[in-house]
Formats: structure tokens, sequence, C-alpha cells
């Protein structure tokens, strides 16, 4: 009965998924369909077929979620984030959401997957942007739809590259540090709940 009411990390990590892949099968339905209402203002662009893909990608991920092993889900969910966050950005620069989903990914991958894999989702965003800065310094940087001046300025991506590394960074030394006193909380209570059965024990 201890064993069944014991709530492992495994069953934390199983529950956020879940709960990620859960609210992004509902957020998907909505958002493929201002993805693809912006046809009559922007015509059809590439990354309204990538979403309507991972959209579809998603809800077979929710359907098949007590099917697929804890740790593959969990790297699908994030990875698909990270996908979108990318394509955003690729697609419609600082005008779209791809830098907040960015950030969501590495979120997610920290809590989720690991530290490790939000540090490489964190980089490999921060690059892009970077990406961005160097296009738009040299004058190259232009997009299939028309943006403001500012969102093609060196300013605009070099603010959002500063927020967006601060951002990322101390939120994932937050959560770093916030599972390591978890994990110190929780074995300080299992050392307590032994030495008091212990003591149960012997004086029965």
């Amino acid at each position: 009965q201890q064993n069944k009411a014991k709530l492992s990390r495994s069953d934390i990590r199983n529950g956020l998924t879940n709960i990620v892949i859960g609210s992004a099968a509902v957020l998907v339905f909505f958002a493929t369909c201002a993805s693809l209402l912006r046809y009559h203002v922007i015509g059809f662009q590439p990354i309204m077929l990538v979403h309507v893909l991972l959209s579809c990608f998603i809800v077979l991920l929710f359907v098949l979620r007590n099917i697929i092993a804890l740790n593959i889900r969990a790297l699908l969910i994030c990875s698909i984030f990270f996908i979108a966050g990318l394509g955003g950005l690729v697609s419609f620069g600082l005008a779209g959401a791809g830098t907040l989903i960015l950030f969501g990914a590495c979120v997610f991958a920290s809590l989720l997957v690991s530290i490790r894999l939000a540090v490489i989702f964190a980089l490999s965003g921060a690059a892009a942007l970077s990406i961005g800065l160097m296009l738009s310094l040299n004058g190259s940087l232009s997009f299939n739809i028309p943006l403001d001046k500012y969102l093609l300025s060196p300013e605009a991506w070099l603010n959002n590259l500063l927020t967006y590394s601060y951002l990322v960074t101390i939120s994932l030394l937050l959560i770093k540090r916030f599972s390591l006193y978890l994990n110190s909380f929780l074995l300080s209570q299992a050392q307590i709940i032994k030495s008091q059965t212990k003591q149960i024990d012997v004086s029965e």
C-alpha cells in the first residue's frame, strides 16, 4: 500500500507531460485556424503547411499518450514546440510568436526532459536570433511578407536577443535550483518516513 501511495518523479513527469500535450491538442485547433486565416492577408506561406502537420502530430500524440513511452512523448512535444518556434521566427521574424514559442520550448524541455536539452534549445534559439541580427546589420534581412521598418532593424533584433537570452537563462537557473531543492526535500522526507517506520516496527 505504501508503494502505491508513493508518488515517484516519473509519475510527476508523466502528469506534467500529459498536461502539456493535452493543452497543446486544444490550442492547435484555434492556432491552426488562425494561421490559415492569414491566407487572405499574406497569401499562402510554407509555414502554414508546417503548422497543419505539427497540429496533426500533436493530436496523434494526444491520442497515443498512454501508449508512447514517457521519455519519447516528452521529447516529441518539446521538439514540436521548438520546430514551431523556429519556423515562426524564420517565416515572420519578430512579427510572429516565434521567439515566445522558443522560450516555451526551453522551459518545457527543462521540466519534462532535461536541462541539457533545454540548453541546446536555448542556444539554438539564440543562434537563430543572432543570424537575424547579422543579416539585419548587413541590410540583407528580408521576409516573404511586408514588415514594418523597425522589425527589420538591428536595434529590434538586438533587443529581442538580449531579452530572450536573459529570460531563458534566469528561467533555467531557477528551474534547476528549484529541482535541487525539491529533490533534497523529498530525500529528507523519505529518510524521516524510513526512520519513523523503523521506530514503529521496533515498538511493535
